[in-house]
């Protein structure tokens, strides 16, 4: 997950991208023949997930206001040509779901259900314990913690009981400073070391089927893999319900090695838990070199989403895949340019709904098996 950025910085970010990519024609062919876009062959991918038996999702703008889901078809016609199943973002983050103590927002994340569920793809709930985006009233709440967090979670999946089809639980627990600890949270402080083992009971008495994940990032690197290890271990040895592991991938071109991610997958698949990719891209412009993409680095993007989805498809064990979800459909919306202000092509589409190489890696990594 990533924070967000206030609105002045956001229209100076867009100013520079007009400016970097003006003179860009509104094409499909893949014929991109200005400075911001490379020409290369055309991509005829006619449906990801229909190339493969595993959930294929992706994070979509379900929110209100500018650039949301609802008023733009060509993003809504990506969505339903490529991706079986939907994830909401920063709409069931505690701040927008519950704003205040007494008082739940449902709006959005029912929009997004009804129009997952009219377009047969599945819905899967955001983070219900988190460390971030945490609504005044929480941080200031004096009362019994663990029945506030009880009655937040419970209240939330109850609403979808039967139509979720996963939620993540607990959300980035750990410490990247002091990875043998938990990150010192609210939630923590407040309600103790065993919170996240709470959450997951909580969870589980209110849908007794849904999917139940713990999310974090860094878990190709051994520090954080063991910490994550340790918890699922103590779950499974007290019971405590838990069904799967969500693995960010903000990752780039270069780093991580395909080995280590090769070496992190064997880790936890030996957990027998549902093992997913959760927020997938690939940036290519970390350091900020580059005023355009190239055909170079475009294609270097195909390889690596061809090989970070094949690994997956040769590592993780069929009954164990519980999919692989692309963080954004397009460039214009990626986390690299709306949360870290950079400008980056990380994601399957270019700003215009064009398919990109990317995504013929990525169907290539699905075929590999």
């Amino acid at each position: 997950m990533n924070v967000k950025v206030n609105t002045c910085t956001l229209l100076l970010l867009s100013a520079a991208l007009l400016a970097a990519c003006s003179g860009h024609s509104n094409n499909t062919t893949g014929d991109n023949s200005d400075t911001a876009y490379p020409p290369w062959s055309p991509i005829n991918i006619a449906c990801l997930y229909c190339l493969t038996d595993i959930p294929v999702g992706t994070l979509v703008p379900a929110h209100l206001g500018p650039d949301n889901l609802w008023d733009r078809p060509d993003l809504q016609t990506q969505v339903n040509q490529h991706f079986n199943f939907v994830i909401p973002g920063y709409i069931m983050s505690h701040e927008i779901i519950h704003p205040e103590e007494n008082r739940f927002n449902f709006y959005e994340s029912d929009m997004l259900l009804d129009y997952a569920q009219s377009n047969g793809q599945s819905f899967n709930g955001g983070h219900l314990v988190w460390h971030y985006q945490i609504p005044d009233w929480m941080q200031n709440y004096t009362g019994n913690w663990s029945a506030m967090m009880a009655n937040h979670i419970q209240t939330i999946v109850s609403r979808y009981t039967g139509q979720a089809a996963s939620w993540i639980v607990v959300n980035e627990a750990f410490d990247d400073n002091n990875p043998t600890n938990l990150r010192n949270t609210l939630w923590r402080q407040n309600v103790g070391d065993d919170y996240i083992a709470q959450a997951f009971i909580a969870a589980r008495a209110a849908d007794a089927n849904v999917d139940l994940y713990y999310n974090d990032y860094m878990v190709f690197a051994q520090f954080k893999r063991n910490a994550v290890l340790a918890m699922v271990d103590d779950f499974q040895n007290r019971g405590i319900p838990i069904d799967g592991l969500g693995i960010q991938m903000h990752i780039d071109i270069n780093w991580p090695s395909i080995e280590e991610i090769r070496t992190m997958l064997d880790d936890v698949v030996d957990t027998g838990l549902k093992i997913r990719f959760t927020e997938l891209d690939i940036t290519i412009n970390r350091d900020q070199l580059y005023s355009n993409i190239t055909l170079d680095l475009a294609l270097r993007q195909e390889q690596r989403y061809r090989e970070v989805v094949a690994a997956y498809m040769e590592h993780v064990p069929p009954a164990q895949r519980g999919g692989i979800v692309v963080w954004g459909v397009s460039d214009a919306d990626s986390s690299a340019r709306n949360d870290y202000l950079q400008l980056d092509w990380p994601l399957l589409f270019d700003e215009y709904f064009n398919q990109k190489p990317a995504l013929r890696g990525f169907a290539a990594g699905l075929a590999s098996q």
